[in-house]
């Protein structure tokens, strides 16, 4: 992500001592968010972070990058890493975070952290301090059971029921392990055209304010420049190109609610110049970045729900 956040809104709150190595191997606790306008970063201290997505889209952020994250959505998150979520405008996410310590991943003689697939699964990016891991999406049926072991997981441990580590331990172990069996064969069904499409798309949705271009997108789907063109509109719709116009003002939409200098916006966004922003906004939406913006809240949801 391009230049610099603001400084005056974001605050830095440290989310210290929420997981003691002494009784528990990892912690779960359930978040809501529907604010548009981000309030203050966060971190842990000790162990990774699981997040997953039960519903909703918004972004993941750190200082240097920005995922974009839907229902079904999964990320790991180092520890001492900044991070916040925003809800896209007009929808509330909901999301599961898993806290643990990886030298506790252990079954019989086998330690989960040396597995080749969760190494892969914990391939981070960014820059410095602050990377995390690629965005993973697995399907609803998984979703829905992680929901619904975590939510009992949450009430074993809140009670501390007797012989609560024990369950919370092998529970989370079982999701993980469904987490990477599911991971493993997203990867094998890649050389299906629809899956490289969507692999293309999460690509473009995270990568949007960068410069892309046909050929890279091309090269990185192993198809060729008119194979993927033909292909992305026949699953999405839209060509690649529009597609990432689309990406591009949806999240320029989400930063009028925190940023009223549009040339920063359109750097930001990856438009590069104020100009050409200011011509792609108004040839999409009708209307001027002013004008937009003088909108009632409604009027402008009845806009960005017209993009998603």
């Amino acid at each position: 992500m391009k230049g610099k956040l603001p400084t005056d809104i974001y605050q830095t709150t440290t989310c210290q001592g929420l997981l003691d190595k002494s009784r528990a191997p990892f912690i779960v606790t359930n978040e809501k968010c529907s604010l548009p306008v981000p309030r203050s970063w966060c971190s842990h201290a000790v162990g990774m972070e699981l997040v997953a997505y039960i519903s909703g889209h918004g972004v993941l952020r750190t200082p240097t990058v920005e995922n974009h994250m839907r229902r079904g959505s999964i990320c790991l998150i180092p520890p001492h890493v900044q991070t916040m979520h925003i809800a896209s405008p007009g929808n509330q996410i909901n999301y599961w975070n898993f806290l643990f310590l990886e030298d506790r991943l252990q079954i019989g003689d086998i330690f989960i952290p040396d597995m080749k697939n969760y190494q892969e699964l914990c391939h981070m990016q960014g820059s410095g301090a602050n990377r995390i891991s690629n965005v993973f999406h697995i399907d609803a049926s998984l979703m829905s059971d992680i929901d619904t072991m975590a939510s009992e997981i949450l009430a074993v441990q809140t009670f501390n029921y007797p012989g609560w580590q024990a369950y919370c331990s092998s529970a989370f172990l079982y999701l993980l392990v469904r987490i990477l069996k599911e991971f493993k064969k997203d990867k094998q069904s890649f050389s299906s055209i629809e899956n490289r499409i969507e692999q293309i798309a999460n690509f473009i949705e995270r990568n949007c304010s960068q410069s892309l271009f046909l050929d890279m997108l091309a090269k990185k789907a192993d198809m060729s420049p008119s194979s993927l063109s033909h292909h992305f509109k026949k699953v999405k719709k839209v060509s690649p190109v529009e597609y990432l116009i689309r990406c591009r003002l949806r999240k320029a939409l989400s930063m009028f609610a925190y940023c009223n200098d549009i040339c920063q916006i359109a750097y930001e966004c990856g438009f590069g110049e104020q100009s050409y922003f200011s011509r792609t906004f108004r040839r999409r939406i009708g209307l001027s970045p002013s004008q937009f913006k003088q909108l009632s809240i409604e009027k402008q949801m009845q806009i960005i729900e017209k993009l998603a």
